[in-house]
């Protein structure tokens, strides 16, 4: 895994994204297609979407949310929450059409 600090990516943020019920999906789908947004998730609760995404500077923070994100339909509202300090980052990738997932239809006997 390659630290994000490492290429340049000095910042990161959460950002909580409120959506017409109707395009959840799609707006994720969307979010989930820049390059700064590195984790998209849907949930319950206060948002709809979240986005954790990493930039270099505040002011490419500020494109992605007016000049990306701003621009995606069905978006009503967003809350972004600038992280001053990361105490712990850590990733699993799992390949779901590869071996994992091969492994677990055998085991339900699909």
């Amino acid at each position: 895994m390659v630290r994000a600090s490492a290429l340049g990516y000095n910042g990161n943020a959460s950002i909580g994204i409120r959506v017409s019920p109707d395009r959840i999906k799609d707006v994720a789908e969307a979010v989930a297609g820049y390059r700064s947004v590195h984790t998209v998730a849907l949930c319950t609760g206060r948002y709809d979407v979240l986005a954790w995404v990493i930039f270099r500077e505040r002011r490419d923070l500020m494109g992605i949310l007016t000049q990306e994100l701003g621009k995606i339909p069905g978006i009503n509202a967003m809350e972004t929450v600038t992280n001053l300090k990361t105490i712990k980052s850590s990733y699993i990738s799992v390949d779901w059409q590869g071996e994992l997932w091969t492994s677990l239809k055998r085991k339900r006997g699909d």
